[in-house]
């Protein structure tokens, strides 16, 4: 019996160290942050445009609001 005391104590050890490990994120990795490219303050923004092949989509923004320019630029109204 005195020969299973130490291997307990240690094993018990053992166990609270990996608890402890893994509640510290310890074994994961952090995930790579990319670096930036472009800071652009959001009042300098005042248009900006998507193009997906022949499709042009374009957002221009006029008294603090945005509005859609292309591909209409007419606002439509629902149909009651």
């Amino acid at each position: 019996m005195k020969r299973l005391i130490p291997t307990l104590v240690l094993v018990v050890l053992c166990i609270g160290g990996f608890w402890y490990a893994s509640s510290q994120n310890f074994f994961k990795e952090k995930p790579k942050t990319a670096p930036t490219l472009v800071t652009v303050k959001k009042e300098e923004v005042a248009s900006y445009s998507v193009k997906d092949g022949d499709t042009v989509i374009e957002l221009q923004q006029k008294d603090g609001k945005w509005s859609m320019t292309k591909p209409s630029a007419r606002r439509w109204t629902a149909v009651r």
